[in-house]
């Protein structure tokens, strides 16, 4: 019997877990989803790829998703290819350093932080501290934190759901200038 892992999902934005097999084994009824333009599978692939520490592979899923209409394919792309460094990083001194940045009140340093948390970088992934992070910088007016934030409220990861708040929060980053929250505003009203 293969052994089974529970992935806590991704982003801004991962909503409740389905079962797929660990490391390279996914359930090929997920590659056949995916392959027929189901957002959710393509994202489940994406995000059990990047927990395994393949981030170009998780992209492709990521993109896909997107594609298929899925916020969280979207949210997850788009962090992946912000952050992505094709060199070895590391991410425990960068998590020190954002936090740092953060204490300062240098709102990126919480963003950055808020990310890190969010994907499990240099920390372990914990969706309540990744909330944080981005409410402080989205009080600072950090557009893009106000969207990703809206992400994970839209799908109860680390915060209460509240679809209210998400779309509140979506507004607030699209009017701040946040591409993404522009696009997941419009993906969240189109399916209503």
């Amino acid at each position: 019997m293969e052994k089974l892992t529970r992935f806590g999902c991704i982003l801004l934005c991962l909503i409740a877990c389905q079962w797929v097999t660990a490391g390279d084994n996914i359930s090929s009824q997920y590659y056949q989803q995916c392959k027929n333009g189901v957002g959710r599978a393509c994202f489940d692939i994406g995000n059990t790829l990047l927990t395994n520490g393949d981030q170009n592979k998780a992209i492709i899923y990521f993109t896909q998703s997107c594609k298929a209409g899925n916020s969280l394919g979207c949210a997850s792309k788009h962090i992946l290819h912000h952050h992505h460094n094709p060199f070895k990083l590391n991410h425990e001194k960068a998590v020190a350093k954002f936090r740092a940045m953060c204490d300062k009140h240098l709102t990126n340093g919480c963003a950055h932080l808020a990310f890190k948390y969010h994907v499990g970088q240099g920390v372990k992934q914990d969706f309540e501290q990744a909330a944080h992070f981005y409410q402080m910088a989205c009080d600072s007016q950090m557009a893009r934190a106000c969207s990703y934030l809206g992400v994970l409220k839209q799908h109860g990861l680390g915060v209460q759901q509240n679809t209210s708040d998400a779309l509140a929060l979506f507004k607030q980053g699209c009017e701040g200038g946040s591409k993404r929250g522009c696009q997941f505003l419009k993906m969240q009203e189109h399916h209503q």
